[in-house]
């Protein structure tokens, strides 16, 4: 991905990388009670919440950033929920921390992790 101008003017451009927006995102992400990890390919089966940009994409429109995140969801957390809330999550850290106007935050819920199932 390209780099994100995040300011462009006399005193010079400041721009930010795509894995510092992928990393923000997971960093929102990493404590949502419900999500278990993230997941870089939604039909692999390894998951890892050690690197906070694994399974999150962002691009760049003309509108606005859209974000894609893959998440696996901890059985018995509804998953509309989680989704949701990962959403909201990423859309007001990604403006907050850099002003970038976010369109769409898009989830793939990848898999459900039944490790402390009863």
């Amino acid at each position: 991905m390209e780099e994100n101008i995040l300011n462009n003017d006399k005193q010079g451009i400041i721009k930010v990388s795509g894995e510092v927006l992928s990393v923000i995102s997971g960093m929102a992400v990493n404590d949502i009670e419900g999500v278990a990890s993230l997941i870089e390919d939604p039909d692999s089966t390894v998951y890892s919440k050690k690197m906070l940009s694994r399974g999150i994409s962002v691009d760049q429109k003309a509108d606005g950033l859209s974000v894609n995140i893959n998440i696996v969801v901890k059985y018995g957390y509804s998953i509309a929920d989680v989704s949701r809330e990962v959403q909201l999550k990423v859309k007001d850290a990604m403006e907050n921390m850099l002003g970038f106007d976010v369109k769409t935050v898009n989830v793939v819920v990848a898999g459900v992790d039944f490790s402390e199932a009863q």
